[in-house]
């Protein structure tokens, strides 16, 4: 079987995942107005993470939301946001 390599996998994972939480994306992403979230974890260990913040979940504030925006604003583009072409 032969996996697509995504162009965002030129930007260091690290990069990004050193700078927002899995619970920190989760809960902006559950604080829109979504009807639906199409998410797969990439290992259990993440699963696992997913349902804690699942069970303990608290929606942000429009504040919260802008301070998480402004935290990675300088990953935004082509380079994380391959899709967005």
């Amino acid at each position: 079987v032969k996996r697509h390599q995504s162009p965002c996998l030129e930007v260091d994972p690290i990069l990004w995942t050193a700078r927002l939480s899995l619970r920190q994306a989760l809960s902006f992403v559950w604080s829109l107005p979504i009807s639906v979230l199409i998410y797969g974890p990439d290992n259990v260990a993440q699963l696992e993470q997913t349902l804690q913040v699942a069970h303990t979940f608290d929606a942000l504030s429009a504040e919260a939301r802008q301070q998480l925006v402004a935290h990675v604003a300088d990953l935004a583009g082509r380079r994380v946001e391959y899709y967005k072409a």
